[in-house]
């Protein structure tokens, strides 16, 4: 097992690692807090555990990335429900690096603090897995919670006073949060659960995580967005506001590239690759349908064809024959369609949603939102002659399944 390990603070660490290794397990620590303010607090932290890691020859890396400017952005519309996006923000950098560094596993101290909401946390760990293939190592550390803060204190460990974030700070003052927090732990105690209640609870949290986690990277990417990079329209205005509903977009976008994937492959299971519905075998109704998305998501004036295009074939009334293209050909010119539409939403605030690209009449949201309905559309008929071919219809996600991460190369029916 290599196994990277979030660490929150100094103290929450002494008793994690000794844990693990008293399991043979020897972990790499990961530093990765942008919840924590004000830019004193995150300094002392991150030096209290720099130094601490060298007397236990503990490796780190750290991602020394203050987030004052991102976070509040995050959370500024429900700053009382803040946690889901400090979580997801959290455990998604970590398992995202854990994933794309070669380590099998993750975990976090977070899990021995019995202040933090437990559920919730390890909801969002397990949100993280999913989403980028590595796997999470569950440990409940609380047990050891005493023990390890008192280790911490012989070794005069710098002891901070709260949470991390500025209303955390805030709440450690005033008595009012401070009955509100309490309540709150008591009404979240997962004690009196079952396993399976337990896991159907945070089955449920794992979309709102996942968006919470979104809407980080939105407001991470507004805030380190260059000043001498435009924004896709130089006409636009430099909106840095908040990020929620291109969050919500890049949510709905995801899944949408998901089901037409697998509408895909669901067409060329049930061997309908080339039967001819209304004069044009189903690929190429799958390529119209992807051409479209393609030209006219982000900006149809400035745009180049792709180099599977042939002149007339993303036009169902052209009556030419033309070379099929393969599910495989199909599938990556999908895959380069999605890695560009993830690029050009994370460069969005909400504010540039209502201006027009450089350009085009259309503003991005008219441009999106028909995309959207051209999409299903087209997806619909395609299910539409998989169903009566098949009769099974393929797999849809909606807005309550979780989105899956890992992908089996398989086509999925309902």
């Amino acid at each position: 097992m290599k196994l990277l390990l979030h660490i929150c603070c100094a103290p929450c660490s002494v008793a994690c690692v000794k844990s693990l290794r008293s399991e043979g397990i020897e972990p790499t620590g990961y530093w990765y807090n942008p919840n924590i303010h004000p830019y004193t607090e995150y300094r002392t932290r991150r030096d209290t555990l720099t130094e601490y890691a060298k007397t236990i020859n503990l490796a780190l890396v750290m991602e020394d990335e203050y987030g004052l400017r991102p976070f509040t952005r995050a959370v500024a519309e429900n700053i009382a429900d803040r946690c889901p996006v400090c979580y997801a923000a959290r455990m998604r950098q970590t398992a995202r690096y854990a994933a794309e560094n070669g380590y099998t596993h993750f975990t976090s101290t977070l899990f021995i603090s019995p202040y933090q909401r437990h559920s919730l946390l390890r909801a969002a760990a397990e949100q993280a897995a999913q989403e980028f293939g590595v796997a999470f190592l569950y440990r409940d550390f609380r047990p050891v919670f005493r023990q390890g803060q008192e280790e911490a204190r012989a070794l005069n460990l710098y002891m901070q006073k709260y949470c991390g974030c500025v209303f955390s700070e805030e709440e450690r003052y005033r008595k009012a949060y401070q009955k509100k927090n309490a309540a709150r732990a008591i009404g979240e105690s997962d004690a009196a659960q079952t396993e399976a209640e337990a896991q159907s609870l945070r089955a449920q949290a794992m979309p709102g995580l996942y968006l919470a986690g979104l809407r980080f990277d939105a407001a991470r990417a507004a805030e380190t967005r260059s000043p001498s990079v435009p924004p896709h329209a130089s006409s636009a205005p430099t909106d840095t506001a908040l990020c929620a509903e291109v969050a919500q977009l890049l949510a709905l976008t995801e899944r949408a590239l998901w089901e037409v994937r697998n509408v895909l492959r669901c067409a060329a299971d049930s061997g309908l690759w080339e039967h001819v519905y209304c004069g044009a075998p189903v690929w190429r109704h799958a390529y119209h349908m992807l051409h479209s998305l393609d030209q006219w998501f982000i900006n149809p004036m400035v745009y180049t064809q792709p180099p599977i295009h042939q002149d007339g074939l993303n036009d169902l009334d052209c009556d030419r024959v033309f070379p099929t293209l393969s599910p495989a050909v199909l599938e990556d010119y999908l895959a380069a369609i999605a890695t560009r539409l993830r690029a050009y939403l994370a460069t969005l605030t909400d504010g540039l949603l209502t201006a027009c690209p450089e350009g085009c009449p259309y503003a991005r949201m008219t441009l999106i939102v028909g995309q959207m309905r051209h999409l299903h559309t087209h997806q619909g008929m395609l299910m539409g002659f998989i169903i009566a071919q098949r009769g099974a219809w393929p797999a849809v996600l909606g807005t309550q399944l979780p989105l899956p991460t890992q992908d089996d190369g398989v086509a999925h029916y309902c």
